[in-house]
């Protein structure tokens, strides 16, 4: 893409002493703001890259996504290489290393390769380890692979393809203790697969020593699955109270000042963005946000926080006449901190829907078809019966917690 300016040479010269450069610059700035303007209309900046063509790609039933690429050098060998979207962000301070340290473990013996097998197994074809048989972690993955095997053996790349598996889900170290599940979500049964991936589900399902979820639609697609009935606890967040999650922001100064709205969405789209200016018009209160996700939230006329880190996002919600979102844990905070909130759609939305009805908060969802009737008790939450809700679900749910932690 290039953007080419155009100034009529005679005209500027003539007019010189009166085209100040400030002018020129702002005439300069302007310009470049429509090009983008008309390039953001023509470009969908949430359409994929485009892909080699000769690559084949697809999605496993199990949720891993596989590129294959037929390659004739070197002539008669493969690479499988294995990326897991996690790396050494998601330590904090106490586990410097960590995710280094599993990475050598996964080395050390798995489920079908105790021990040192899957390096004896693959030596022995001559797959070297190091040279072939290597990983390596960063910041945001892990990337494991085994590079230049021989393609004339067809149990050969069966066996890689079982060691990328076993790699996936099945490190013998980790079954050492106790397994306990505390407050996972996934999606819905029909989507998981074929009855073989259910049986698998139901297999893993079965190697916990207590399982508890998140929401009522994984507590339905356990007792599906296994035949019992998880308790639905609190997300973790919940299990702090507002004074300790108000402790981390006391010294921090307040981001925007007055009177605002604080909308809070993991993707901006017309609808949502439609439902926030409607409530802003209703109410008199300007919008703060604070994520970018798409080409929405560059043209509008929201105040934009784009550098609110973790700390800034619960002073944003804090600070807040009231919340709009359509994000779980900006329904969470919003709650935790007991300030006035709408949730976008949020009875639709199976964890938000869960944490609605827990708190007796079900009218706090809001439709664009709504905001009229519902702006006129926007800030009207009985607070003091919702706390007294969560005290009691954060109370179960440690319970859960010491008992099948055994403290």
């Amino acid at each position: 893409m290039y953007l080419y300016l155009i100034v009529n040479k005679a005209t500027f010269v003539s007019n010189h002493k009166n085209l100040t450069m400030k002018r020129l610059f702002i005439l300069i700035t302007f310009s470049c703001l429509l090009f983008l303007q008309g390039s953001f209309a023509q470009v969908d900046l949430q359409a994929p890259l485009p892909q080699d063509p000769n690559i084949v790609t697809g999605k496993l039933p199990n949720g891993i996504v596989y590129y294959l690429r037929h390659n004739e050098e070197p002539k008669g060998r493969a690479s499988f290489p294995i990326i897991r979207n996690a790396g050494a962000l998601l330590e904090n301070d106490e586990q410097d290393g960590l995710a280094h340290f599993l990475e050598h473990m996964a080395f050390q013996g798995t489920k079908n390769f105790p021990g040192k097998g899957i390096i004896t197994s693959l030596e022995k074809h001559g797959v070297s380890f190091g040279r072939n048989i290597n990983a390596y972690t960063a910041q945001n993955e892990t990337v494991y692979n085994l590079s230049d095997v021989p393609t004339n053996s067809e149990s050969l790349l069966d066996t890689c393809l079982l060691i990328l598996h076993d790699w996936s889900y099945y490190l013998t170290f980790v079954h050492e203790g106790r397994k306990i599940s505390y407050a996972p979500s996934f999606g819905q049964l029909a989507s998981k697969g074929d009855a073989g991936t259910k049986h698998r589900i139901s297999d893993a399902l079965k190697d916990f020593d207590a399982i508890s979820v998140r929401e009522q639609g994984t507590a339905d697609n356990v007792k599906q699955l296994i035949g019992m009935e998880p308790p639905i606890v609190l997300d973790p967040t919940l299990l702090l109270k507002k004074e300790e999650w108000l402790s981390l922001v006391k010294d921090e100064k307040r981001i925007v000042k007055g009177d605002y709205i604080f909308f809070y969405t993991l993707f901006a789209d017309p609808k949502r963005m439609a439902i926030v200016k409607k409530i802003s018009k209703i109410t008199g209160l300007p919008v703060v946000t604070s994520n970018f996700s798409n080409q929405y939230d560059v043209f509008n006329p929201f105040i934009k926080r784009y550098d609110a880190g973790p700390l800034d996002f619960l002073t944003l919600i804090h600070d807040a006449k009231l919340v709009v979102v359509s994000s779980f844990h900006g329904t969470v905070f919003s709650i935790l901190l007991n300030v006035p909130f709408f949730a976008i759609d949020g009875m639709s939305d199976a964890r938000i829907s869960t944490l609605l009805k827990r708190t007796g908060l079900e009218e706090r969802e809001i439709t664009y078809t709504t905001v009229n009737e519902k702006c006129k008790q926007a800030y009207f939450i009985d607070f003091e019966d919702v706390n007294k809700r969560i005290d009691i679900a954060r109370k179960a749910s440690i319970e859960f917690l010491r008992e099948n932690l055994e403290v």
